[in-house]
């Protein structure tokens, strides 16, 4: 019974040295007091049997009520302590007793037992062992009386052979003597702390100590511990915002895991400079492995929404100057489009200071209107560009403004729209809305389902924008204007009229006489499914592309005469302009072009084109070959097939025949031991990633153009990109690796049975570990994610297999 009760009150002084009551121990606690006969809820009695002469049953008594916090208790523990020791129980055990006591007295929060605490620490002091008692009496005597008494008994342990995990327990301690008498001493030993552990640091930032910034900065770069470099981050950005980018950046040539945690750091910071510096990194392939993280860490953060508090003219302020950093980054296109888009801002401002807020968003509307019509340009005839860059910081912020300043709302009611009405294939169109209650918080939504973009004018006016995608198929639409906290009150309708075709141009417009059937392209707007094309006057089978593409067979018979025929499109609502088709007769074409394949069987292209001054299409031929018609004695000969393209110069352009050849493009996939394997989907980019096809035997075969392409190999969910010149190689290899995830106990012995994944759009089964702790997986050669999982018990690990495919993960699991 007796070593039982020893036990359990050893188990409570651990408990006091956590300063955390654990719940198994209270419940032993209980049951030994049940033992005594001890109702441990009756505290009249646990106080009353303090009088025991049983020492192993007051010890325990005493470790109860500090640990249930009877206060009651305070005045029977003061006698206990001063009452003399029996002249049966050795002096050793008094004075556990009498520690005990105090630790109890303590916990209660009595403040009366000053000068018995100098006392005991005192006797503490005769030896080290008690470093842990010492150093927590010293701290409450400061702490509670303001008295240093303790001090010198104390120093010695956080000066001389202390480890890091006494630092870490006894640290806290230090926090009281940080404004006592002994400030400089406290400082000293913090500043040395700190170079390993972070609780030194924040005590140290939380006083600004002009150190703080460089320890922080040392911890950051150097310690092995993760959360400690994060949060000496955390402290440096409180300290200098400049030293902690600077630091962030030295991380990304030394740091080799978390990579993904420092750009999201950087991106986090809102500053258009530090953004371009991770999209520079990106593009200049400054790190390889990083790349896929790059992309992820700009996909996670829209990075330049304010923070909710931001102060509107703050913001405004911030577009001003970001305006002209984007001009000299070369993000927006000339420094006349920046003064226009900044006269706006200012405007804004000034409105916003004279508390005209209507005034104040129509300019924001205005500057957004110009920022989302830029970056929708194709055309830019005039250079007044903006880029993606600067679109994700502008126009969020602007949309930010324009929330912040009109926070009320009320009912949304339509009276007219004008116009009602636009033919199909309009551009898009601005229309006035006339009604009541309009504010900045309205919202106008195209057939119930699509927002659009809309100017407030006054509280009974406001215009909306309708895409043009909106307007290319003819019937009967409805607008509607609501807000955030109304109902939608009524609707009125808007109809879109059956479209006017418009014809540009005809792809070819010339063909040789008795040159055989073709296809010919009818380029214009307003094309719908029910087009038809006429050649001659004569019905041709027409294929709907879209609405400004359509495509037609030609007989051969439609060209056996030479002269102009006229070309037209007819649908269920018109019929379009006229364009002429030409045929001509050449009696000595200057130069036929044609392609073979690497067989040498001649394939039909998909179009050729010469240089005269400007790139020309070649006479389709009909036949698989083009005629290029020149007088020009040689000329550049460009080729398409397959969406790619290949160019050669100087070919003699009178009586000549020129052949272009594709190769046999193979592309093939082997595992880690040579072996060709299945299943691999293979891509080749040619303006954009194109179906090459899929592995079967282990090879995937394509005739393409010999020039240069970037290949793509899809195996088991993860990409790898490969560029190959095939006019000199046609075979393109790409190799898996054997990727062994190899999982071990806290211990460092293996485990067995846990599941292992890899992350490739999703977590992606491995499978489960053997008796040697291993799982393995044929995956192409790049950084991943990889996750261990035992119980409820996980952990995540980023690794290049390409370097190093043994990826190793300790799960903290007995």
């Amino acid at each position: 019974m007796k070593g039982i009760i020893y036990l359990l009150i050893i188990i409570s002084v651990i408990s006091f040295e956590c300063n955390n009551v654990n719940a198994q121990v209270n419940i032993n606690e209980r049951s030994v007091l049940i033992n005594y006969g001890i109702d441990p809820d009756n505290y009249e009695q646990v106080i009353d049997s303090l009088s025991s002469t049983d020492y192993d049953k007051r010890w325990f008594l005493i470790s109860w009520i500090k640990t249930a916090k009877i206060s009651a208790a305070i005045s029977e523990l003061k006698l206990l302590y001063h009452r003399p020791y029996s002249i049966s129980l050795p002096m050793s055990r008094g004075l556990e007793q009498q520690s005990m006591i105090l630790k109890a007295i303590i916990e209660l929060e009595d403040t009366s037992f000053q000068e018995e605490i100098r006392q005991e620490l005192d006797t503490l002091a005769l030896n080290d062992e008690n470093a842990y008692e010492i150093i927590r009496f010293s701290s409450y005597l400061q702490l509670k009386h303001n008295d240093s008494y303790g001090w010198q008994h104390m120093k010695k342990y956080f000066l001389y052979n202390y480890t890091e995990d006494f630092i870490y327990s006894m640290i806290y301690y230090l926090k009281p003597f940080i404004y006592s008498s002994h400030h400089e001493e406290v400082i000293e030993i913090l500043r040395s702390l700190a170079t390993f552990d972070i609780v030194a640091l924040k005590y140290l930032r939380e006083i600004n100590d002009p150190e703080s910034e460089s320890l922080a900065i040392n911890m950051a770069l150097s310690s092995t511990n993760s959360y400690y470099r994060t949060a000496a981050r955390e402290i440096l950005h409180s300290i200098d915002n400049y030293s902690y980018v600077t630091t962030l950046k030295q991380l990304l040539d030394t740091l080799t895991e978390s990579r993904l945690s420092i750009y999201l750091e950087l991106l986090e910071a809102a500053q258009p400079s530090i953004y371009k510096f991770v999209l520079d990194l990106y593009n200049v392939n400054q790190y390889p492995a990083d790349s896929s993280i790059i992309v992820q860490a700009l996909d996670m953060k829209w990075l330049f929404y304010p923070d909710p508090v931001a102060n509107v003219v703050d913001v405004i302020d911030s577009l001003s100057s970001a305006l002209f950093q984007f001009y000299n980054f070369g993000w927006i296109g000339d420094v006349n489009f920046v003064n226009e888009l900044n006269t706006y801002v200012l405007n804004s401002k000034t409105y916003y200071i004279l508390n005209d807020t209507v005034s104040c968003i129509n300019q924001l509307k205005l500057l957004r209107g110009k920022i989302d019509f830029e970056i929708r340009d194709t055309i830019d005839i005039v250079n007044t560009f903006l880029n993606e860059e600067a679109w994700k910081y502008l126009y969020p912020r602007i949309y930010f403004i324009e929330r912040k300043i009109d926070e009320t709302w009320e009912n949304d009611v339509l009276f007219s729209i004008n116009p009602s009405s636009v033919p199909a294939g309009t551009p898009a169109t601005r229309v006035r809305l006339t009604g009541s209650g309009f504010s900045h918080g309205s919202l106008a939504y195209w057939d119930k389902n699509y927002y659009l973009d809309f100017y407030v004018i006054s509280p009974s006016e406001m215009d909306i924008i309708i895409p043009q995608t909106f307007l290319n198929k003819p019937g009967e639409y409805e607008i509607d204007v609501s807000n955030y906290i109304a109902r939608v009150e009524n609707s009125l309708p808007f109809s879109v009229e059956p479209p006017v075709l418009d014809l540009v141009a005809l792809v070819p417009a010339v063909a040789i006489l008795n040159s055989g059937a073709f296809t010919i392209e009818v380029l214009g707007s307003g094309f719908t499914s029910s087009a038809t094309v006429y050649f001659g006057g004569q019905e041709k089978l027409t294929t709907f592309v879209s609405d400004s593409v359509i495509t037609a067979e030609i007989l051969s018979s439609d060209v056996i005469v030479v002269g102009s025929f006229p070309v037209w499109v007819k649908d269920k609502y018109s019929i379009s302009d006229t364009l002429q088709f030409s045929v001509m007769q050449v009696s000595n074409p200057n130069l036929v072009v044609n392609l073979k394949n690497s067989l040498g069987n001649q394939i039909p292209a998909n179009n050729v084109m010469y240089y005269e001054g400007k790139w020309k299409d070649a006479v389709n031929n009909g036949d698989g070959t083009f005629t290029v018609i020149t007088t020009k004695p040689t000329v550049s000969i460009r080729m398409f097939y397959e969406y790619a393209n290949q160019t050669v110069h100087n070919v003699p352009a009178q009586n000549n025949t020129y052949t272009f050849q594709t190769v046999n493009a193979t592309v093939q996939l082997q595992n880690s031991l040579g072996n060709l394997i299945d299943q691999g989907t293979v891509q080749y980019y040619a303006g954009a990633w194109r179906s090459f096809g899929t592995t079967v035997n282990g090879v995937a075969n394509k005739e393409l153009l010999p020039i240069n392409y970037s290949f793509r190999m899809i195996y088991e969910y993860v990409l790898l990109d490969k560029q190959q010149d095939i006019s000199t190689n046609s075979t393109v290899t790409f190799s898996t690796v054997l990727c062994t995830v190899k999982v071990t106990k806290a211990n460092g012995q293996p485990l067995s049975g846990a599941s292992t994944k890899y992350y490739s759009g999703a977590w992606r089964d491995i499978g489960l570990t053997n008796a040697n702790g291993e799982a393995a997986k044929e995956l192409l050669p790049k950084s991943l994610n990889f996750r261990a999982a035992s119980g409820n018990v996980s952990k995540d690990k980023q690794q290049d297999i390409g370097v190093n495919n043994l990826v190793e993960i300790q799960l903290n699991v007995p």
